[in-house]
């Protein structure tokens, strides 16, 4: 009779840590509502939401937590919250150095604040990443033309249109240049 209770005993020692291993694992994970919320336009819904998975720490792929720190960032870019936006846009480089995406969003807040070599050096890595990024070439053109490499500004914005014909931002560009 003891040995019953031993095995049964055991048993639920087992099952109970099975319970307590998945419901740690379920409060760590982020959901798709909290993806949906870090995914979000609304700024202060992307924010929130965000935070939320990336308070969940370790626990978020690094690359998923790139991500959530490249939505966080655009968000506060929105809201003209400019240096904690470029604090995420690094973290998200650090965490993920393959994201073009977060490079290239860190040299559109860096040609914003005027430091013109450090968002051409941005929109380069982000190309080297993805040579087919059309707005890393549109931004890294906008870089060029400010700092007067008028012809490579133009060759950029050509590269932009070739690979995305129907945005407006690039010809407007290239027209700047060519006026």
């Amino acid at each position: 009779m003891e040995r019953r209770y031993q095995v049964l005993h055991r048993l639920i020692l087992s099952w109970s840590s099975a319970v307590l291993f998945v419901l740690a694992f379920q409060v760590n994970v982020a959901s798709a509502s909290d993806w949906n919320d870090c995914s979000s336009t609304n700024a202060s819904r992307a924010i929130s939401g965000c935070s939320v998975i990336l308070n969940k720490g370790s626990a978020i792929p690094a690359a998923q937590r790139a991500v959530a720190l490249v939505n966080r960032g655009i968000a506060l870019y929105d809201r003209n919250e400019l240096e904690r936006a470029r604090a995420d846009y690094t973290a998200a480089i650090q965490l993920d150095p393959k994201n073009a995406e977060a490079l290239h969003n860190r040299g559109d807040l860096l040609l914003r604040q005027g430091l013109l070599e450090s968002a051409i050096s941005d929109y380069t890595a982000a190309l080297a990443l993805n040579d087919r990024f059309s707005s890393a070439y549109n931004g890294r053109g906008n870089a060029l033309r400010e700092t007067g490499q008028v012809d490579r500004a133009i060759e950029d914005y050509n590269k932009a249109i070739e690979f995305d014909p129907k945005s407006p931002f690039a010809y407007n560009g290239r027209g700047n240049c060519l006026r």
